[in-house]
């Protein structure tokens, strides 16, 4: 039985929106892993910096055990968080027992004018730079594309809750 969702996908895609959703329909305790990261990786967002693989090493590293810690706490967890590298994703896989992974699609044009609207630390412009980075996501990850309405993208969720 799966005991933990992990919603990735890009930045502007809607992976925390889609989330939460995702644990208003189901009653599963939501956390947004942008909450844990560290202070490596605010330092980089804030400069507008690339990620190195070092930095994403060290934060999955301390999110897993927050994962841990939390799935100890709660019967259901639902993650989110960008995850854009394959290495960092089957790192949880391994670290993470009876965890899913479950990827947040939109359009790039969708994606630029969410972040255009939203203004926080990632611009569109940051945003673009760092899709480049983004691997696809593996044939057993699930795929929940974040373009229509909260109708479709509910029915969506039902199917994978």
């Amino acid at each position: 039985m799966l005991k933990v969702l992990f919603f990735y996908g890009l930045a502007g895609a809607g992976k925390t929106y889609v989330a939460k959703m995702a644990a208003k329909i189901s009653g599963w305790y939501h956390y947004e892993g942008d909450n844990h990261l560290t202070p490596e990786i605010k330092e980089i967002i804030k400069k507008g910096l690339p990620f190195t693989q070092e930095a994403r090493d060290s934060y999955f590293a301390e999110l897993a055990d927050k994962i841990i810690e939390l799935k100890s706490q709660h019967q259901h967890l639902i993650v989110s968080q960008g995850a854009y590298k394959k290495k960092n994703r089957d790192f949880l896989r391994q670290k993470i027992s009876q965890l899913k992974f479950i990827c947040v699609e939109a359009s790039p044009e969708l994606i630029k004018a969410r972040l255009l609207v939203r203004g926080d630390l990632i611009s569109a412009e940051y945003a673009a730079r760092l899709s480049l980075d983004f691997e696809p996501p593996d044939a057993q990850d699930i795929i929940i594309f974040n373009e229509l309405n909260d109708a479709e993208i509910k029915r969506q969720l039902r199917k994978l809750l």
